[in-house]
């Protein structure tokens, strides 16, 4: 499930690197990576030592090693907090954490780091510790049992193995990792729909202003356009006169809404990045999300436009039809 967030600096020789990183924290069970069928790639796993007092290890996940290392070798290595991660009101002048160990590596738990299990969260680097080492890291618990067959029946056993431990433990909400997985997805599934509809929502309300507003523009011009087709101007030149106060006003409101936009997007990829690469490769991060999203920017703006121009073509074309006495009798 969802990972504590906290920045962490490597240590190089015996002196920190200087830059920091962003990674997911996690308490585990000793046995937790065979549960879930994670054998260590490199080092070990968790055994009795890791909970002795005095032990500062870790195991860190393939990610860890890729992004944080740079593909080093992990095992070995030894990494903190950083002083500006404990930051806070009521420590405003922290000291960095305790250096931890790397003692192993094991495999991405998120076989897609495009599709996370838990989508309100990216996917961080893992830096798991074992629980029970520090009490404040065991609170909410989740459980994890694997099961031959079918693991429904399991349910009151897990729950009756769970009072003979102690009456206070109690197990909530017990559901096979499918169903966990597909209640996620399909939660965050409504919720894109939801947004999708009032986006669908407002793009209508905001074509529908552009349309009676436009419309209303070019039928007050309607005794105008008729006068000049009766004193011999083009049907082409009235129609670009006509279209070209609307459209320079319409493509004005587009082109800030793009900018604005543009804007957005640019500070969603500078805050996708940490801080060592943010000094040396924010440009091009910046330049390749642009890229990426520039075709719905294009689509944004053309469907704006265009829709302004389709409004503008049945009050001209009702004007250029129109007799010029007939514009001067009445009011159309």
């Amino acid at each position: 499930m969802g990972h504590t967030v906290h920045r962490i600096e490597v240590d190089d020789g015996g002196s920190a690197e200087g830059s920091s990183q962003e990674v997911g924290t996690g308490a585990v069970d000793l046995d937790a990576f065979e549960v879930f069928q994670t054998p260590v790639r490199a080092g070990r796993g968790f055994d009795s030592r890791d909970v002795a007092a005095g032990a500062n290890t870790v195991v860190v996940d393939r990610l860890f090693v890729d992004t944080v290392l740079a593909g080093r070798n992990a095992i070995g290595r030894r990494i903190r907090h950083t002083a500006e991660d404990s930051r806070s009101r009521a420590n405003p002048d922290p000291q960095p954490g305790p250096w931890l160990e790397i003692v192993g590596v094991v495999p991405d738990l998120v076989l897609d780091p495009q599709l996370p299990m838990n989508l309100d969260n990216p996917v961080r680097p893992l830096v798991y510790s074992p629980l029970g080492r520090r009490q404040e890291q065991t609170y909410p618990v989740y459980l994890a049992a694997h099961v031959r067959g079918d693991p429904a029946p399991l349910s009151p056993t897990l729950r009756r193995l769970a009072s003979d431990l102690s009456l206070s433990l109690r197990l909530y909400d017990i559901q096979t990792l499918d169903r966990s997985t597909n209640n996620d997805a399909a939660f965050w599934a409504i919720l894109a729909d939801v947004i999708l509809l009032v986006s669908a929502l407002g793009l209508f309300l905001s074509l529908a202003g552009i349309y009676s507003v436009i419309s209303f523009t070019v039928a007050r011009r309607t005794r105008e356009i008729a006068i000049r087709v009766a004193l011999g101007a083009q049907a082409p030149r009235v129609i670009a006169d006509t279209l070209g106060r609307p459209l320079s006003h319409v493509a004005a409101g587009v082109a800030a809404g793009c900018v604005l936009m543009g804007c957005l997007v640019a500070l969603t990829a500078i805050d996708n990045l940490d801080s060592a690469a943010i000094s040396s490769e924010w440009r091009g991060a910046v330049m390749q999300t642009m890229l990426t999203n520039a075709p719905l920017l294009v689509g944004y703006g053309t469907t704006m436009v265009g829709v302004c121009g389709l409004v503008c073509i049945g009050p001209i074309r009702r004007a250029l039809r129109l007799e010029a006495t007939q514009a001067l009798r009445a009011d159309v």
